[in-house]
């Protein structure tokens, strides 16, 4: 093609360019991806065939394979792709609006054949049109530069994610990937079995007790065995022990005690060997004894604590360790070496016996493990103790209850109630403290105990409830609780409740008026028995509330939602059924309405805890709560007042009946379980007492036939010899089947007598 203009004939060639860079960012970034990919698969099952050759020769190929075939589909392929200069210019023209054809045209009309085909008047003010729209072609719009970015940094990211799983992931994602592509590198070689053995060669004091710990790589065996022999021995010379198994899945241990002479030791598993090792004894100065002393962090207000002959450090974080140690012969210097390789410089501190004692301090910050390294007079540095651990404990919360009077009371509005609270630490209770609400109201701060120099593992405090200056009326209630603290922990025990009652007088009137107080006590109340469960719960929720689960919080705060409603459901029925039973007589009857009222505020305040509850705001739920169950428990006093004022004037039939119907009511609302108790009841005992009769029966049946049976027998012996023969024959064998029927009735007898306990059952087996 011959173009005129250099202008249309720049911007196909800048489209161009633009395309073809644009191809290779994204072959690149699609072919790195699949080769980082495929390079982590092949080097993670490297790993785990990584000693079967054949294996890793298939993942080789396999991982080959696979790049070339993303470079190939990818880079190659696309850009093989020939595009003419029309296509291009279509490209332009869908790209850039306006263009109506004219970039097509004058690549089209450029050709020889198709300049033969016009006049050159024509073409060259087609090709010049063609120009001037060239010129303003926008190349961002056609290729844009964004998909540039976005191309460069995929690649740029696949390369970081691989870089990073090599270097951060795995251990045995970089090691199969060293033996799939380095297979002769001596990185590869270190990633075959072995292991390794502290402390090694070493010089060690003569009568000292060295530990040897043995470490697998690369494989995880069940045990491990050391052997030993007197250095300079022979083959057969070798004692095989096995190993302990130490903390970590791959480390086992050995104790090699009082080192007398020198030793030689390797150590083996699984057919794999470590090198040989010699522990050259030496006169050297060895440590005999630890000591430690614990200054604990001053929030604990503990004093130090010393612990002899030992040298495991067990203690909370922050506090200071002073190690003592005690060697056998004098040392130039002594130092103390953490796991991480940090080193303490001990002094010496005092001299025991003719032996040297160094002294140096560790502050417990994490989980770690130390030995004493020495320096011998003749500068021989070397391990002169085991390995001792380093062991954070935590800080336990203080548990907290009360003694006494350990549940929920009722008492009197005069009576004195005595709780007794008792709290316990691991490190100590800085303060122990009650706090009480009255019907609901404001809490009330007492303190049991409070220390304020040496804390105590224990404490216990009491306080008394002189009710009487409460000035309560039956129905009210008081709620109390304690929290005792630590110096970073604070505990809270379950809420109790004390429950103003009325007083014996009108209990025992109750009881003896009419036969009415029996079996009513127990349910009379289980609408704010509930309401008091209710209660207790979202008080545990409130306190537990920071330890639960997401979806443990939603089910609690669920399930104490749905028992709220419910209880608001029953009550407003309870409150219908009282109005229908009454009529026009509710407005006149003042403790029905006072009754009404108490249950409708109690319906109310539960209206309002409903939707607290469900927004899981335990704290704001618990106000509400607390005044339900203050109009419940009013509402019971004043049923009772009801039954006691109608049982004592019940001489009338009227007066009578409101008594059984005010029963009625309130047996069958607030316990709902008790008439399907009763009928079971009632059920059993009819079948118990059908039982005992067809029993009884069947005993009758038996005594006539017995008695029936004697006097044919009688007769019989009154006959000659031959019909007593034949007749005697038949009497023993109906006589043997009632003994044996007799005594299948008397094994039921006795079974009936366990189940029912009715001595005289077992009187009549």
């Amino acid at each position: 093609m011959n173009y005129q203009g250099n202008q249309l004939f720049e911007t196909i060639n800048a489209v161009r360019s633009r395309r073809n860079w644009l191809h290779w960012l994204r072959g690149g970034a699609i072919t790195l991806a699949v080769g980082a990919a495929l390079l982590l698969l092949t080097g993670w099952a490297g790993y785990k065939y990584r000693y079967n050759p054949g294996a890793l020769v298939s993942l080789r190929v396999a991982a080959l394979v696979g790049i070339l075939t993303a470079i190939y589909f990818a880079l190659v392929r696309p850009l093989r792709r020939k595009v003419s200069d029309a296509q291009l210019a279509r490209l332009i023209e869908e790209k850039q609006p306006g263009m109506d054809d004219r970039l097509v045209s004058a690549v089209e009309f450029s050709d020889a054949e198709q300049q033969a085909l016009t006049t050159p008047a024509i073409y060259d003010r087609l090709v010049g049109d063609a120009e001037r729209k060239a010129g303003a072609v926008d190349l961002d719009a056609i290729v844009p530069r964004k998909r540039f970015w976005q191309y460069g940094g995929a690649a740029a990211v696949s390369v970081a994610l691989f870089i990073a799983a090599l270097m951060y992931g795995p251990k045995e994602l970089k090691q199969g990937f060293l033996q799939l592509t380095q297979p002769a590198s001596e990185a590869a070689a270190k990633n075959a079995l072995n292991i390794t053995v502290k402390p090694g060669t070493v010089r060690v004091p003569k009568g000292s007790d060295q530990r040897v710990t043995a470490t697998t790589i690369n494989f995880t065996p069940e045990q491990a065995t050391i052997f030993l022999r007197k250095a300079g021995g022979n083959d057969d010379q070798w004692i095989g022990q096995q190993m302990e198994p130490a903390k970590e899945k791959s480390d086992f241990q050995h104790f090699i005690f009082n080192i007398q002479e020198d030793t030689e030791y390797f150590v083996e598993s699984q057919g794999c060997r470590s090198q040989i090792f010699k522990f050259t004894v030496a006169d050297l100065p060895f440590v005999k004894r630890i000591d430690l002393r614990y200054d604990f962090p001053a929030y604990t207000d503990l004093p130090s604590k010393t612990v002899e002959d030992t040298g495991d450090i067990a203690a909370l974080a922050g506090t200071n360790v002073r190690i003592s140690a005690r060697l056998t012969l004098n040392a130039k210097a002594a130092r103390i070496v953490l796991k991480d390789g940090a080193k303490i410089e001990m002094t010496l501190e005092n001299t025991l016996d003719g032996a040297p004692v160094f002294a140096g301090n560790v502050t417990v910050s994490k989980a770690s493990s130390y030995h004493i390294e020495l320096v011998s007079s003749y500068g021989d540095v070397y391990n002169g103790s085991n390995e001792y651990d380093i062991a954070v404990l935590a800080d336990q919360p203080p548990t907290v209850s009360f003694e006494k009077p350990g549940r929920d009371t009722r008492a009197t509005s005069v009576e004195e109630v005595i709780a007794l609270a008792k709290a316990e630490d691991d490190y100590g209770v800085t303060s122990l403290e009650m706090f009480i609400t009255v019907n609901g109201g404001t809490e009330k701060k007492v303190d049991l105990q409070k220390l304020q120099r040496e804390a105590a593992r224990s404490l216990s405090g009491a306080y008394t409830f002189f009710l009487e200056e409460y000035g309560l009326q039956p129905g009210d209630f008081i709620s109390y609780y304690a929290k005792a603290r630590d110096a970073k922990n604070e505990t809270t025990s379950d809420i109790y409740f004390i429950e103003i009652k009325p007083f014996e007088k009108e209990f025992k009137q109750s009881q003896q008026a009419g036969g009415q107080g029996q079996g009513q006590g127990e349910d009379q109340n289980a609408l704010s028995k509930r309401q008091k469960e209710l209660l207790a719960a979202t008080f545990r929720v409130m306190r537990e509330e920071p330890n639960y689960q997401e979806k443990e919080k939603t089910e609690n705060y669920s399930t104490i939602s749905l028992g709220q409603e419910k209880l608001r459901d029953d009550t407003n029925q309870l409150i219908d059924r009282i109005k229908r039973r009454m009529g026009p007589q509710l407005a006149q009857n003042e403790q029905f309405s006072k009754l009404v009222e108490y249950l409708t505020q109690a319906g109310k305040e539960m209206e309002v805890a409903i939707p607290e509850l469900k927004g899981r705001k335990a704290k704001e739920a618990k106000p509400p709560e607390e005044k339900a169950l203050q109009q419940l428990l009013r509402a019971d006093a004043l049923f009772r007042e009801m039954q006691i004022s109608q049982g004592q004037q019940s001489q009338g039939q009227s007066q009578q009946r409101s008594a059984e119907e005010l029963a009625d009511l309130f047996e069958l609302e607030m316990d709902k379980m008790k008439n399907q108790y009763e009928t079971v009841k009632r059920e059993q005992q009819q079948q118990a007492q059908q039982a005992n009769d067809e029993t009884k029966r069947k005993l009758e049946e038996l005594a006539r036939r017995q008695q029936k049976e004697l006097e044919q027998q009688r007769q019989r012996a009154q006959q000659g010899a031959r019909n007593q023969q034949g007749g005697g024959g038949g009497g023993g064998r109906q006589q043997q089947e009632m003994i044996d029927e007799a005594r299948k009735l008397a094994r039921e007898l006795e079974k009936l007598s366990r189940e029912r306990r009715q001595p005289e059952l077992q009187q009549l087996s």
